[in-house]
């Protein structure tokens, strides 16, 4: 009797302890997505590198982008084209237009030297699931921009009744 009870003594921890591990990961998590959804004051953003700063955040928290994008030399991803020096690459209004409208132009040489099939299809970044703001759009932009680009969009372009 006294072994079957140090057995299921040790069983029983062994499951508290876990539990406890998946909860811990749950809670951090959750805290990880709390803060992807904060909202950005756009009215308190009064330079370019600011807005380049919350661009950056929308890029890796609630814009989900790094998740098919990598902005290193070597993408670390195949579901989407990688974003390095994109700034010096694409236009604004192509960014745009790519976040807006996905599917309108698929640039056959974005990633030399032969065009790739990537896995993923961009869902338009302004619409459910993802739901950018047009400022979060301007965000992110600017943020790519500053990636081997000169950035263009400045707090002016921002539109104060709609926010973030």
């Amino acid at each position: 009797m006294g072994k079957t009870f140090k057995t299921f003594y040790k069983v029983a921890l062994l499951i508290i302890g876990m539990l406890g591990v998946f909860f811990y990961l749950a809670l951090e998590g959750q805290k990880e997505r709390d803060k992807a959804k904060e909202k950005i004051d756009f009215t308190r953003i009064g330079t370019e590198q600011g807005l380049v700063q919350n661009g950056r955040k929308i890029f890796f928290g609630k814009g989900r982008c790094a998740g098919c994008h990598s902005l290193g030399r070597d993408p670390t991803t195949q579901r989407a084209p990688g974003l390095f020096a994109v700034g010096d690459r694409l236009t604004r209004d192509f960014m745009y237009e790519s976040l807006t409208d996905p599917e309108a132009y698929i640039k056959k040489n974005f990633d030399p030297p032969e065009p790739k099939n990537y896995s993923m299809t961009m869902p338009a970044s302004n619409r459910p699931p993802i739901g950018l703001s047009e400022n979060e759009m301007l965000a992110v932009i600017a943020f790519l921009q500053s990636q081997g680009g000169k950035v263009t969009i400045s707090p002016a372009d921002l539109t104060p009744a709609k926010g973030g």
